[in-house]
């Protein structure tokens, strides 16, 4: 078993006797076992710490991780991997993707699973998918993703300046079952009344920040996480030498368009593609602004502001990357499109297309500069201490499900992360940020059995958290022949 850490004293205390039996066992051979998996000789990786604790057996029963001891001790198992030279760390959580609203929902959930994905949070909702999770009628395939947690309807568009009625959807989505509030594109009177309102039933508010709120205030009142870094000028905003002016310019600003989240999926797919599309002009030139009158400073306040306030980042740098970069051939070429529908390949070529012929050199020269502020803002969130997730946003334009998850890592790591953090922040922040550290998040006794086998050391290099061997999903061991099956079933061309 991993060492345990000064900063883990609490969990010790709180877990003191499965502790002690755990390092009691660790030197001592067990008896005889029957109907178990043991995944022997393996290096198990430590997602606190990031230390190693090398040649051990993780015996898993029932879907849990039963005992972990040392490597050749254990006899009588029902399978035994001998996982000599290799790796184990929790499975990969996606803390920002929409599988359950994607056009080939079933292929997209078990092709995560093959990527190593063994949950996610889910985006977006309705109030159907909360009915049937509730009744227990939600049909999912076989080797599909875990869903961790969804919201219900998206409150944006009709409730962007109704108060009244985004705090009754609020009440609403309470009773319908919904695990968060997700909102997108309010005015502040709407924003913060949903604020008060989740506050007021307990429930915790994630996604955009709008850039005509204070983000300040908005983590003070209840912003439990903020999603894709704002996105856009939101937090640049809070930021600038010319804050002020710059939010009082974006209130009175026309929107270029209003997404409404109860369209239609294929509609709301043509929107989401890439919406870079729908900002005006004059968003553009506020942007630009917004670079321009960067201060590190205030920004290493504001990272203050959210550690104070607890409220977490999930940055999506491969989704920003997407639709900052919307035309690139690395998206446009991509062999693992085939992984895609036809009819998404053809929005997402369209957009590319519109990408192309709408904006300006200068609009693109502008969106360049906002990603390399981007790159280092999150590199600043993370020396602040500012809690973070990996997240995809697979169901945006030339996002793939499970590949996308990897594409955040590299990114991650492109931002200047340390390869323990990009791991922390795809595993046990996942489970720290939904309260299920018990279960969640570390290899451990006790834990559930959803773990991904990799041949090389993670905390080595980033790159690494690709080299997947197997993944353990419900605590059936999913082999490379096994993944790859699941990768191949999941093809659309």
């Amino acid at each position: 078993m991993p060492d345990i850490p000064a900063a883990s004293h609490s969990f010790v205390r709180r877990f003191g006797a499965i502790a002690a039996a755990i390092a009691a066992s660790a030197l001592t051979p067990l008896p005889a076992i029957a109907q178990s998996l043991v995944i022997d000789h393996v290096t198990v990786v430590d997602t606190r710490s990031g230390k190693l604790a090398r040649d051990r057996a993780v015996v898993i029963e029932d879907r849990h991780i039963v005992r972990i001891v040392r490597g050749g001790s254990v006899k009588g198992a029902a399978r035994t991997v001998d996982a000599t030279g290799k790796f184990v760390v929790p499975g990969y959580l996606d803390m920002h993707a929409h599988p359950l609203t994607a056009s080939a929902r079933d292929a997209s959930l078990t092709l995560m699973t093959s990527y190593g994905v063994t949950g996610y949070r889910q985006m977006g909702g309705d109030p159907q998918l909360l009915a049937e999770r509730k009744a227990g009628t939600l049909q999912l395939p076989a080797h599909a993703s875990k869903l961790l947690a969804t919201p219900g309807l998206v409150l944006a568009g009709p409730f962007a300046n109704d108060p009244t009625a985004a705090a009754a959807q609020v009440r609403e989505q309470k009773a319908q079952g919904a695990d968060f509030i997700k909102v997108v594109d309010l005015g502040p009177a709407a924003f913060f009344a949903v604020l008060d309102a989740s506050r007021a039933v307990g429930l915790p508010v994630a996604g955009h920040q709008p850039p005509s709120v204070d983000v300040r205030e908005a983590v003070k009142r209840g912003m439990h996480a903020v999603e894709h870094l704002g996105p856009h000028a939101a937090l640049f905003e809070d930021c600038s030498t010319d804050e002020l002016t710059l939010r009082k310019a974006y209130a009175e600003t026309p929107k270029g368009g209003q997404i409404k989240f109860d369209l239609p999926a294929s509609a709301l797919r043509t929107l989401t593609a890439n919406p870079v599309l729908l900002i005006p002009e004059s968003g553009f030139q506020l942007l630009q602004r917004a670079i321009d009158t960067y201060d590190e400073g205030k920004c290493r306040a504001l990272a203050k502001t959210f550690v104070a306030a607890g409220s977490w980042q999930t940055p999506t740098l491969i989704r920003l990357r997407a639709m900052e970069f919307g035309a690139d051939p690395a998206f446009r070429d991509d062999p693992r499109l085939r992984y895609v529908p036809a009819e998404d390949r053809q929005i997402w070529e369209e957009t590319a297309k519109r990408f192309e012929t709408k904006l300006t050199p200068a609009n693109r020269a502008t969106l360049a500069q906002l990603w390399q502020r981007q790159l280092r803002l999150v590199k600043l969130l993370d020396e602040a201490g500012v809690p973070m997730m990996a997240g995809s946003d697979f169901g945006g334009g030339w996002l793939i499900p499970g590949v996308s998850l990897h594409q955040e890592f590299d990114l991650l790591a492109e931002a200047g992360l340390s390869p323990l953090r990009i791991l922390q922040m795809t595993t046990l922040n996942g489970a720290r940020f939904l309260g299920r550290e018990k279960m969640m998040g570390t290899v451990e006794a006790g834990k559930q059995a959803d773990l991904v086998l990799l041949d090389a050391d993670p905390l080595a290099s980033a790159a690494n958290l690709h080299k997947i061997d197997a993944v353990v999903l419900d605590g059936e061991l999913l082999d490379r022949a096994a993944l790859d099956a699941l990768a191949k079933s999941a093809e659309i061309s």
